[in-house]
């Protein structure tokens, strides 16, 4: 299904539920993305690998964050006229990106913090070669750790426990691997949402989800089209959309 995208500054959320009026919508699809503190966990093992200060610093982010547990940080709008999907996206809201900057910023010192004593105890760092960074890329595209990380920084993290602190080039390992990944789920998801009326008649028809209830009922879209896709974390939006297109056939009866 070809789709069209829209931000704030194309129109305010009033003119795109106006559009949805004008074009003859039947049906708007709105999506709230929550803010959930466990976003703000991290392994084990890292978390001990922190200094002091750090880990001091990161306490303070998440006590701040608590008071915005549950809060909505992104919305998303959708309707479809005409055989054309118009998806509607706001700018995330100014609270989430300012935590989200404070807690990548003090792992970013860390990491800087470990690359200066590193850099400290030899004379020149080490470099992958030009076949190192290759293969790892495509190794971390199949990764299913790399395709979920949700931020930049976290695929940094993942990469620097691979190939090591001494590592001077890892950037080119990381934009490499996240370059090749986002193209790759675009692209998976791109060629799913053109199969959105069968891919809501196969759930449609799910024992399963017919009778799970609405969080059941998402965990289980989510896991499908991640299967689909070849193993790529959904775009919450498209999740969206076909669990309302699923609900609509089984309000109909028309699995």
């Amino acid at each position: 299904m070809p789709t069209v995208y829209m931000t704030a500054e194309h129109m305010t959320p009033e003119a795109f539920v106006d559009l949805a009026a004008t074009a003859g919508a039947r049906l708007l699809y709105s999506c709230r993305e929550t803010f959930d503190l466990a976003s703000l966990d991290l392994e084990e093992d890292e978390e001990q690998s922190l200094d002091v200060h750090t880990r001091n610093r990161i306490a303070a982010v998440r006590h701040q964050a608590t008071t915005h547990q549950g809060r909505c940080r992104d919305v998303h709008l959708a309707f479809a006229a005409d055989g054309v999907l118009h998806c509607w996206t706001a700018v995330q809201a100014a609270w989430y990106t300012a935590i989200s900057a404070e807690f990548e910023g003090a792992l970013a010192v860390h990491d800087e913090d470990v690359d200066n004593r590193d850099r400290t105890t030899a004379d020149e760092p080490d470099r992958m070669s030009e076949r190192e960074i290759a293969l790892l890329a495509a190794q971390l595209r199949e990764s299913p750790e790399f395709r979920e990380a949700p931020s930049q920084a976290q695929r940094q993290r993942i990469v620097r426990r691979l190939v090591g602190p001494r590592v001077a080039n890892y950037w080119a390992v990381v934009e490499r691997a996240a370059d090749a990944v986002d193209a790759a789920s675009e692209k998976a998801f791109a060629e799913l949402e053109a199969q959105l009326e069968d891919l809501a008649e196969e759930l449609a028809n799910d024992s399963k989800i017919r009778e799970a209830r609405s969080k059941a009922r998402k965990v289980r879209a989510v896991a499908f089209l991640k299967t689909r896709s070849g193993g790529y974390k959904p775009p919450s939006g498209l999740v969206e959309i076909l669990l309302d297109e699923v609900a609509k056939k089984i309000r109909n009866g028309k699995p």
